[in-house]
């Protein structure tokens, strides 16, 4: 095996734990017995545009969001190859679809929460994400734009304590929206609009039964609010089929990192 296709099986073995699925059947068990995506017809437009995907130097992707000029957002455990080791982020396309971003960036620098260092161990040739490290499963990554569109507009992150962001999921009933590249999906950004957040967790993570597959690592989860959509969290993990009826998906709240925007 070439040390790419190591890499990406490396990447690929971490699927299973954030939604895999080896069959239909399978597929309709991790999306809740119903599929409720729906295409974004127009993904120019706000907060759309800011979504896209994060590309690693192994060539593997992962989905991210662009919550400030400079600055994505997306999961840890994308940049995880084997233990201690580091797939660094090369490049985000902002509003990506059919192989094009309506912008580039050039990934400059990565922020990753000391809670999910050494995050990952090894079995074979399959990496699997630490128990104690996957409440931290949220990474920041700071960028400059190359070229394309310089007027899309990043998608903030919510700002507030834990308090805050429990009082803002209950004036909105629990109610939140993702969107991401999910592996059925991979050119075209899917979303599951009023999908129900289950818990806020103690951990800062967030229970949730929106519709995610591989691919959708590292995607948006938000709040509408009265200043707009606002980032409350990224899809971090989910269970194995034979496991849905017990467990509903994971996402990482922003709460966990130390300097928000």
């Amino acid at each position: 095996m070439s040390a790419l296709l190591r890499v990406l099986a490396l990447c690929l073995a971490l699927l299973p734990m954030v939604a895999g699925a080896d069959s239909a059947a399978q597929r309709r068990q991790l999306l809740f017995g119903h599929d409720d995506r729906v295409a974004v017809d127009d993904n120019s437009v706000a907060p759309y545009a800011a979504i896209g995907k994060l590309e690693m130097q192994s060539g593997a992707r992962c989905s991210a969001t662009l919550i400030a000029p400079d600055l994505v957002a997306t999961a840890a455990h994308c940049f995880a190859t084997e233990p201690g080791r580091v797939d660094r982020p090369v490049s985000f396309m902002a509003g990506y679809r059919d192989g094009r971003g309506q912008a580039i960036y050039r990934a400059t620098g990565m922020q990753v929460p000391p809670g999910f260092r050494h995050g990952v161990h090894q079995v074979g040739e399959r990496l699997f994400i630490r128990t104690r490290a996957a409440p931290f499963d949220i990474a920041l990554v700071r960028v400059t734009r190359l070229r394309g569109r310089a007027d899309i507009a990043p998608m903030p992150a919510f700002v507030g304590d834990r308090d805050a962001l429990r009082d803002a999921l209950t004036r909105r009933d629990n109610r939140v929206e993702q969107a991401g590249y999910a592996y059925d999906h991979r050119e075209q950004l899917y979303t599951h609009r009023d999908c129900r957040v289950t818990a806020l967790n103690d951990d800062n993570t967030l229970s949730h039964r929106c519709d995610t597959l591989s691919g959708d690592s590292g995607s948006p989860i938000w709040l509408e609010t009265a200043d707009g959509p606002r980032l409350i969290a990224v899809q971090s993990a989910a269970p194995t089929a034979d496991r849905r009826a017990s467990a509903d998906n994971t996402a990482v709240t922003l709460l966990q990192i130390a300097s928000r925007p």
